[in-house]
């Protein structure tokens, strides 16, 4: 039976952390989550590395190399795993087969193998010998498990069988046995995709609908270099277009398949008869304030198709954008 698993990782808030920590989204951050950055900033020691890979680009890896269940994960696992990143690379690589997820990925991979991961290994040994570990356990972990408490209660009686069904026929991809959901103390205000049909998701403030998060996360990961590159020729033929497109990338800090997943989201909520269209139109309009005005345009197309397309990568292509596909 299809299942939603809610689970804390030490290993991937770690990763946040090593993000979070310079404070530089301080405004956009819980009280309680700058209150234990600082309390751990002021056991680190002076000069301690501020550089950092993206923490959700990081997680994505990381999912992707152990492909198994990521609670477990220790300090010591991460330092004797980055010790080898050309093992990382490889495995990753081989497992990372879509174009515009290799796009982002690959390069990090190889940021890595050209010393990151060395530079990842320190920090790493830094935070053990301060007792980073004992510090999540008696202070971090008992927050994120009362979160993820909370978030068990918020989706208790959700059916997402239907959901993975339709996500598995539009992407045109095995459908996913379960969604392990990764409550993350330190990444908030942030969300995003993990391997496999996983996603790690930060505090909410009260209560959250898990079926559009859900839908939204497991469909990235689609994307080809042929969409992708209609997309951009798409958003460089209008000014409009090309000025919302520049917000969504470099405001937002979004990548390229985002409003392709915006819209999907949006049609998958359509398709499950929960949502009123009146208010997913607004949702697609209103989504990152308005910046994402392709998303609107395609998920008026995909509401009125008579079935859900098999290969929403091939639809967007020959349908949305009108081009016979390369090859």
């Amino acid at each position: 039976m299809n299942r939603i698993i809610i689970k804390p990782s030490m290993a991937l808030d770690t990763i946040c952390f090593l993000q979070q920590r310079l404070l530089n989204k301080k405004e956009w951050m819980k009280a309680d989550q700058i209150k234990e950055i600082e309390y751990i900033n002021g056991l680190l020691p002076t000069g301690f590395d501020n550089e950092f890979l993206s923490m959700s680009s990081l997680c994505l890896i990381i999912s992707s190399f152990y492909d198994d269940d990521l609670e477990a994960l220790t300090l010591d696992d991460f330092i004797r795993d980055f010790q080898s990143p050309k093992d990382i690379s490889r495995i990753v690589k081989g497992r990372i087969k879509n174009e515009f997820t290799a796009s982002y990925l690959f390069p990090m991979l190889d940021w890595l193998n050209q010393g990151y991961a060395n530079v990842y290994v320190d920090k790493l040994k830094t935070l053990k010998n301060i007792g980073f570990e004992t510090i999540y356990n008696e202070r971090i972990l008992p927050l994120v498990q009362r979160e993820g408490t909370r978030l068990k209660k918020e989706i208790e009686g959700t059916n997402p069988e239907e959901l993975f069904r339709n996500i598995s026929i539009f992407k045109n991809a095995p459908i996913v046995d379960h969604a392990d959901i990764y409550v993350s103390f330190f990444s908030y205000p942030t969300a995003f995709k993990l391997y496999n049909g996983s996603f790690l998701t930060c505090f909410t403030n009260g209560s959250v609908d898990y079926y559009p998060l859900i839908a939204h996360e497991l469909m990235h990961g689609f994307a080809s270099d042929e969409a992708i590159r209609l997309y951009k020729e798409h958003v460089e033929s209008d000014e409009r277009l090309r000025e919302c497109h520049r917000a969504l990338i470099e405001y937002q800090r979004e990548g390229d398949e985002e409003e392709f997943v915006i819209a999907a989201e949006c049609y998958l909520c359509y398709l499950s008869g929960y949502y009123p269209i009146d208010k997913l139109r607004s949702t697609v309009k209103g989504y990152y304030g308005g910046y994402c005005p392709t998303a609107v345009a395609i998920f008026e197309q995909l509401i009125k198709e008579h079935a859900i397309p098999a290969d929403y990568n091939g639809w967007l292509i020959q349908n949305f954008f009108g081009k016979q596909p390369h090859g």
